[in-house]
């Protein structure tokens, strides 16, 4: 019962973390969209400015993963 218990605690906290990362990179990447729908060309030198080797489709589909790690982790976590 130890092992279990411990095991649960364990994969509690691994989805807690992995939530918060998805949650903050979702927000990220979907601030980051929001300015390439209003302003493309500055989006674009934003990206070469901090060195990100991502294109706008690339930082897209990052966004929508981030989105659907983050609606997954949230309904394990609420389920517990």
């Amino acid at each position: 019962k130890g092992v279990c218990f411990e095991m649960k605690a364990f994969v509690d906290i691994v989805l807690k973390i992995i939530y918060v990362i998805s949650i903050t990179g979702m927000f990220l990447f979907g601030a980051f969209t929001i300015c390439a729908d209003i302003m493309p060309a500055y989006a674009e030198k934003l990206l070469k400015a901090l060195h990100i080797p991502l294109s706008y489709n690339q930082s897209l589909i990052a966004g929508f993963v981030f989105t659907v790690l983050a609606v997954t982790t949230h309904m394990f976590i609420r389920r517990k």
